[in-house]
């Protein structure tokens, strides 16, 4: 035979009633299969044969079927999984000077092309880079200790390294574990602590272990000294804004005591010593306050008032900008505003070299002449109660380069010096009360999208115009998916096939040629013939029912599909037994056979698939010198590959007392092989005397056996 098909594994779903199930491949014994029941949790058991399974066909060339035993039938949600695994041995002996043994030679090359199959199947689900990529190597050298827990990844490189575990966050936990982890688990810490820590398991623990015990935990996050940075961080930023308000609060103090000391003159004598000693307060904080405060100027000083380093957070006012600028510890900023620092200009205001940042005008009265232009870098908001109008024959133009809005009173006209881009976070809506959108380029109509009065949508044309849908093919680039010839009647041409929805129908529902597919898939043409949804079997034909509906069905029987001749090739005498050696296909003078062959082994002969064969028995016996002798050739056959009849004698008997005598006798016998690895025959000689002889020729038949299939069993 062929290995003509790449099956090697078929796969069903339980029921928990369903025992029996099909394997679609040949195998040569029962052994040759793997049985495997997946659970719906991912589960895989190996069956035992025998225990859990029993196998049917093994040798049928089309395949056969495994049944399981009592109590191990597939339940729902299990997966049953059969695999061909034909043993990986070559145990072919080729025997110098033999005939060529041409079914074991075939035997052994399909049994080469099934361990090739088994090798492809599991190569098709191994893990592979791609033909065109490359990799230096496949190999890591990693040892078993240091890639425990850990992950395959790719280096900078592209190549195969061990890297970083992986973790499984489990939630929180006290620092004292009130729960049992394993490695890889991630937890966080609510105990004050190490509140909010998050620590990952690098050996298995159990309950009341310590998330700070290195043996079995490693800090990931050390949640708690950055929440102490950041305090630490606030401190510093609290700090420095009290010694500003103290610097602000010693110049308040000053001028107070400055007034004090003026209305104080007449008790200037008696507070002479105080009012020395306010003076001097005064001045000290009038020099705090000057060391924080350093005035107006016209650009960033690099010192304070009194030629000192700059600290952070002193100020002055920038003349030249008209803006409060703040030393940051490392550079001036500008100052930041409140809302409430907001300017807002009524009446006539005049604003000349003035920056405005996002500001919101709320009216534009009117200009007699000249043009308003509002230029900012980011978004110009118009918000008003009422429209916001602009006459006719005046547009709204963006930037230099034509981009323009303009109406003329009847027609608004979008222009652009390039692309004009629509885009939307929802739909975009064309909407014509003249039931008509017109497409032109430099003036010219091209296409015109039309609703009639049944509100049909159609698309036409410039005269003899064709209509093509063209898109990006997977990036390979732009093709014609479909060309519509309208100088051609309208003629349409596909670039590929066309796909019809079910009910669809290939010419007008009316024509008596078209070809209608239905719901259900069901092809039917001209409305009289309908098509198959499915594929029939292996040497299946299309059958009709003379109405129209064609089927698939087998072959009827009654043709003979299976003859051959085999025959003895030399003489055995004188002797009661199986007919076991000296046995060959007929190979001369013009011989034919139909269909496979059958094959012997020790005498006995395997058929090549079931059906009813019918066994003609030519045998040429010959009789020494002895009276009234009698010999026989049985046709012997079982059914259970053990047991034997006596089922159809060709007998010879002889008379004569003296000289040699031939006699050619013939037999027939019926059998109906319902399994081709039971269902077996061989032929054997009885009654044979010492002189007696079964003829045998390796160019005539003398001794020969028919084998002819009549019909399906």
């Amino acid at each position: 035979m062929t290995v003509s098909s790449t099956t090697v594994k078929n796969s069903y779903s339980g029921n928990g009633s369903t025992t029996q199930f099909a394997y679609g491949f040949k195998i040569f014994a029962d052994s040759d299969l793997i049985v495997i029941i997946r659970s719906s949790t991912g589960t895989e058991t190996v069956k035992t044969l025998t225990t859990h399974y029993t196998v049917a066909g093994a040798g049928d060339a089309s395949g056969g079927s495994i049944t399981f035993t009592s109590g191990n039938t597939p339940a729902s949600g299990e997966t049953v999984v059969i695999i061909r695994e034909v043993p990986q041995t070559q145990a072919i002996d080729y025997i110098a000077n033999d005939p060529f043994p041409a079914e074991s030679h075939e035997e052994g090359l399909d049994r080469a092309t099934m361990t090739t199959q088994q090798v492809q199947e599991e190569l098709n689900r191994s893990l592979k880079i791609s033909r065109t990529n490359t990799m230096t190597s496949t190999e890591f050298t990693t040892s078993a200790t240091d890639r425990a827990n850990k992950v395959l990844a790719f280096n900078a490189s592209g190549e195969i390294s061990v890297t970083q575990e992986l973790g499984t966050f489990k939630g929180n936990s006290a620092t004292t574990t009130t729960a049992a982890f394993v490695a890889r688990d991630i937890v966080k810490a609510t105990t004050t602590a190490q509140l909010n820590n998050i620590y990952i398991c690098v050996a298995d623990s159990v309950i009341g272990d310590s998330l700070t015990d290195t043996d079995h935990f490693a800090l990931l996050v050390d949640a708690v000294s950055a929440a102490t940075s950041a305090t630490a961080s606030a401190t510093s930023a609290t700090a420095s804004a009290s010694s500003a308000t103290a610097a602000a609060s010693s110049a308040s103090t000053a001028s107070t005591q400055a007034s004090n000391a003026s209305t104080s003159a007449s008790n200037a004598a008696s507070s002479a010593t105080a009012a020395a000693s306010s003076a001097t307060d005064a001045a000290a904080s009038a020099d705090a306050f000057d060391d924080i405060y350093l005035g107006s100027k016209s650009s960033d000083p690099s010192t304070d008032n009194d030629g000192d380093a700059l600290a952070a957070g002193m100020l002055y006012f920038n003349t030249t900008n008209d803006i409060l600028r703040v030393y940051s510890g490392s550079a001036w900023q500008d100052a930041a505003l409140s809302s409430t620092g907001v300017a807002t200009l009524t009446g006539t205001q005049t604003l000349q070299n003035k920056t405005l940042t996002t500001p919101k005008i709320a009216e534009i009265d009117s200009l007699s002449s000249g043009d308003i232009t509002l230029d900012a870098e980011v978004d110009i908001n118009l918000d008003a109660a009422t429209d916001v109008n602009i006459p006719a024959n005046v547009g709204l133009t963006f930037g230099d380069d034509g981009e323009k809005i303009e109406g003329d009173g009847t027609h608004l006209t979008i222009s652009g010096s390039d692309h004009i881009v629509v885009d939307a976070a929802g739909e975009i809506t064309l909407d014509s009360d003249s039931n008509e959108i017109y497409f032109r380029d430099g003036g010219t109509q091209f296409l015109k999208v039309q609703r009639d009065s049944n509100f049909d949508v159609n698309f036409i044309s410039n005269q003899d115009k064709n209509i093509e849908f063209q898109g990006n093919d997977g990036g390979a680039g732009v093709i014609t998916a479909l060309k519509l010839d309208i100088a051609n009647a309208g003629a349409a041409t596909f670039n590929a096939g066309i796909k019809i929805a079910d009910g669809g129908t290939i010419g007008s529902a009316s024509d008596s040629d078209a070809i209608a597919i239905a719901s259900n898939g069901v092809l039917t043409i001209n409305g009289a013939y309908t098509l198959p949804t499915a594929d029939g079997s292996a040497n299946q034909v299309l059958q009709t029912n003379g109405s129209g509906a064609l089927s698939f069905g087998s072959i009827s029987s009654g043709g003979i599909t299976m003859a051959q001749q085999w025959r003895l090739t030399a003489s055995k005498g004188g002797e009661n037994s199986t007919v076991s050696a000296n046995l060959e296909i007929v190979d001369t003078n013009g011989y034919g056979s139909i269909g496979s062959n059958m094959t012997e082994s020790s005498g006995i002969f395997t058929f090549p698939s079931t059906g009813i064969y019918l066994i003609l028995v030519s045998a040429f016996i010959g009789f020494a010198t002895q009276g009234d002798a009698q010999a026989s050739l049985v046709t012997s056959v079982t059914t259970n590959n053990s047991s034997f009849g006596s089922d159809a004698y060709a007998v010879a008997g002889s008379n004569s007392g003296s000289g040699n005598s031939n006699f050619n006798v013939f037999s027939q016998f019926l059998f109906d092989v319902t399994n081709t690895t039971t269902h077996k025959v061989k032929f054997f000689t009885e009654s044979f005397a010492s002189g007696t002889t079964l003829q045998g020729n390796s160019d005539t038949n003398f001794t020969s056996f028919g084998f002819y299939r009549l019909g399906d069993t």
